[in-house]
Order: structure tokens, then sequence, then C-alpha cells
């Protein structure tokens, strides 16, 4: 098993700000997850039998393709559409099982499987680390493909389970790499907010993103990050919240999830990551 520490002092070239405030609604919006069901998330939709596997597009202009949706009533290997991998965590003995590598701070992080809150059964994957302030907290999970590909994506379903986003770091939960010097990073923190941070191979570029409607804490929602030879996107949902150019670029391709890095002082991020769908759109 290869295991690739990312570098995260240079990926810092552009970033986005989203407003989560109803992120912070804590425990008021919890979701049923007590009973391991987990799936009245944001992008859950309900088949013509009665169950809540079945997607189909999501409201407020989004669609099913760039949310990177993907069956849930079928398993990671039987997904009819196109993807380079594929992780529900549901027959997996570790939560590193079938990924390229997994990378860990000792001191400060874990990855775990959660038998209770998941978006599909029966488990999800779940991580904690801290913050910490001293930048090297993490505790990846990754899948690195040698290409060369132009455009790499990384969809996951994520769940926050932090009662309030007010106290938190800045967490890295998900990022994409093209080479060495192209990156999209999904940052939740400091506090209420959200961000794209973008290595555009030395050229930075910035925007400022309109506030969006996102789920509470505790909620599921999907998180879709794209990047290609003329830009980086975020999804939430299926809804464009945050895009940004990019130079052309082609090589290896790497997906991350889980806790990237931390930076800054704050309280333990835990999250349960479920249906990880990496894809080259």
């Amino acid at each position: 098993m290869s295991v690739l520490v990312v570098a995260v002092a240079s990926v810092t070239a552009c970033s986005f700000l989203t407003d989560l405030d109803r992120l912070s609604g804590g425990d008021a919006s919890t979701t049923s997850d007590a009973a391991g069901t987990g799936e009245t998330g944001a992008d859950a939709t309900t088949a013509p039998d009665g169950s809540s596997d079945a997607v189909a597009p999501t409201d407020a202009g989004g669609d099913a393709k760039d949310a990177g949706i993907l069956d849930r009533s079928v398993a990671c290997a039987a997904q009819p559409i196109s993807f380079l991998f594929c992780a529900d965590f549901d027959s997996v003995a570790q939560p590193q099982d079938g990924w390229s590598y997994i990378d860990i701070n000792p001191d400060s992080g874990t990855w775990g499987l959660d038998t209770v809150n998941f978006r599909t059964g029966p488990a999800a994957g779940v991580v904690s680390i801290p913050g910490g302030g001293s930048g090297s907290e993490h505790a990846q999970l990754g899948y690195s493909n040698p290409g060369p590909l132009s455009a790499v994506s990384v969809a996951f379903d994520l769940r926050l389970d932090v009662s309030t986003l007010g106290t938190l770091a800045t967490n890295a939960m998900g990022q994409v790499f093209i080479g060495n010097n192209h990156s999209a990073t999904l940052l939740v923190g400091p506090g209420a907010t959200a961000s794209l941070d973008c290595y555009n191979g030395g050229v930075e570029s910035e925007s400022p993103v309109a506030a969006i409607d996102v789920p509470p804490t505790r909620t599921w929602f999907r998180a879709r990050i794209t990047l290609d030879s003329t830009k980086a996107n975020l999804f939430f949902d299926g809804k464009l919240v945050a895009t940004v150019a990019m130079q052309a670029a082609t090589g290896s391709v790497d997906a991350i999830v889980g806790g990237v890095y931390t930076s800054g002082p704050g309280s333990t991020m835990r999250a349960q990551f479920d249906n990880v769908l990496v894809s080259s759109p």
C-alpha cells in the first residue's frame, strides 16, 4: 500500500466563502440517525416502492450529474455509470479497504466504521480530527490513478457530526489533484463558513460566491468537487456554489476525503462519509 503525504502549505491560491450559518443549528435539526437509517439528508428521494434509495435530480437548479450521484440501491461494483473508484463502506472490515492509501497522523486523527449514522447501510466511514493549529493533523483516505487524465471529480455524502461549526478550525474535507500543481479543496471552517480552495500552477484567482442554502449539522448532504483543464467547481446537492478558472493540466490524479488537513486552533471535527465516487468527467 502506497502512502501519499499531501503538502498543504501551498494550497492557498484561491478561496470562495460560503455562508454555512444553517449548518450551525446543532441538535435542533438532527435527523433520526439513531435508528441507523440516515435517509433524511438533502439528497434523499423516494422510489416508487416507497424506499429512499432511488435518487433524482435535486431541486433549486441542481442536477443528478452535478451531484455525482450514484444508484444507492446497488453496491459500488454494480453502479450503472462510469467511474474510476467507488467506496460505500458497506462490505469492508476497515474503512481503508479498497482505497489506494490511508494516511493518518497517529497523534491527531482516526478513521473508523459507523454502523449507526450512515447514508446507506450497513455502514459509513467516520473520521475525527482535532483542531490543534500545527497543520500536521490529518486522517486521509486517498485514491490514486497514474493517468494521464485531464479531469477528475470526487463526490461524497457528508454528515458533519458536530453540534456547532462556530468553534471549528479550518478543516479540509475533500480534495482532488491533477499532477502536483493543480488542486481543488473543500474547506469547512473556521466557524460557520465553507470555501473552495485552489492551487492553479502558481496562478491566483478569487471571486465572491452568493449565499446558498445548506443542510444543518448532523444532516446528510452531497458534496462534489470537480477539476478539469478550464475550471474547478464545488457543488452542494447538485447546485453549483463555487467555480474558479484553472489552467490546463494533464497527469496523474488523486482524490482524498476525510481530515485532509486542519489549520488553526479549534474544536474537534467529526464527520461521516458515505458513497464516495471518483470519476473523470
